[in-house]
């Protein structure tokens, strides 16, 4: 049995907001180097959105790191929250802040990291996996938005590329399914893969919720493209 150990963490982004955070792990094992999986939650939802999702992967070998989007539970406020959804200046520096502190961490293989992230938290995911390359090395986006994607990697000059990516998307969630599948198609290399649920509408960690092998299909992507 897995003693699964959460720590309260909080780290400075490059534009200096205070970011806050659950780091965690085995007890057993937390100076042992292993991968780590950053979690990024949906637009006005919190790093509590996982549930029991930090836990699977702690039991399944990894580190976790959810973290609370500035404008979002008791990171620093935002003047105008819904410029989250497409400011290359705001949540990829969140993302940034979070990755430059897991490098500072002994228990923390640095060359196997990946995230996982619903909706914003998913292009977020995909932006990272793009401007970072093997620094991050693998993710999982859950009804990424194209434009949402393409409007983070804006901040960055060239054409950055995702890759290592495991695409969920809903065809009955607006135009995500067609997101997930362009995203792939068009800027993503390989390996990837795009899963898309029929006849339902569910969007970001409801999608998640609902549809339960998509966390089984989650941890199999990482433990796969994180070796």
């Amino acid at each position: 049995m897995v003693n699964v150990e959460k720590e309260d963490v909080r780290f400075v982004t490059p534009d200096h907001f205070n970011v806050t955070g659950d780091f965690y792990f085995n007890l057993s094992a937390k100076e042992t180097r292993q991968p780590c999986v950053v979690l990024v939650h949906c637009f006005r939802r919190d790093k509590d959105q996982w549930g029991t999702f930090p836990h699977d992967l702690v039991e399944r070998g990894f580190k976790v790191l959810a973290y609370n989007m500035r404008g979002h539970g008791s990171s620093d406020k935002v003047r105008d929250i819904t410029s989250l959804l497409s400011d290359p200046h705001q949540a990829p520096f969140d993302f940034d802040g979070a990755l430059r502190w897991l490098e500072r961490q002994p228990g923390i293989d640095s060359l196997r990291v990946g995230a996982v992230g619903t909706s914003i938290g998913g292009a977020v995911a995909c932006e990272a996996n793009a401007i970072y390359g093997e620094r991050l090395k693998a993710a999982v986006a859950i009804s990424p938005s194209l434009r949402g994607t393409l409007d983070f990697l804006g901040h960055e000059p060239g054409d950055h590329r995702m890759h290592s990516v495991l695409y969920i998307a809903a065809d009955g969630d607006g135009t995500h399914a067609h997101d997930a599948e362009e995203l792939a198609s068009k800027h993503t290399d390989a390996p990837k893969d795009v899963i898309l649920y029929h006849d339902v509408s569910y969007h970001g960690i409801d999608l998640f919720e609902k549809e339960s092998e998509i966390r089984h299909l989650a941890v199999e992507w990482l433990e796969d493209n994180l070796r």
